[in-house]
């Protein structure tokens, strides 16, 4: 399954309160979207790793360690839509 962002995806759960209050996500589409961007900083960081092998900069180093740290921090605020991983 391809993973997809979130546009688009807003539904409302009441018609009768303000948009921004009564609008929803479902979990597949929440998980989709997060694992989606997971995706996207491993690739990030698989790019900068090979980068690095092939000529090591304190900029490189520096950028993986902040693509992990996001990781980590999407993965404290979604874990359910992270599953193990």
């Amino acid at each position: 399954m391809r993973n997809k962002p979130l546009k688009n995806k807003a539904f409302e759960l009441n018609p009768n309160i303000d948009v921004r209050e009564g609008s929803a996500f479902w979990y597949n589409d929440v998980k989709s979207a997060v694992r989606g961007l997971i995706n996207e900083i491993d690739e990030a960081i698989k790019y900068y790793t090979i980068q690095n092998a092939l000529n090591e900069s304190t900029f490189r180093n520096e950028r993986i360690k902040g693509l992990q740290i996001a990781k980590e921090i999407i993965k404290k605020w979604f874990p359910d839509a992270i599953e193990n991983d």
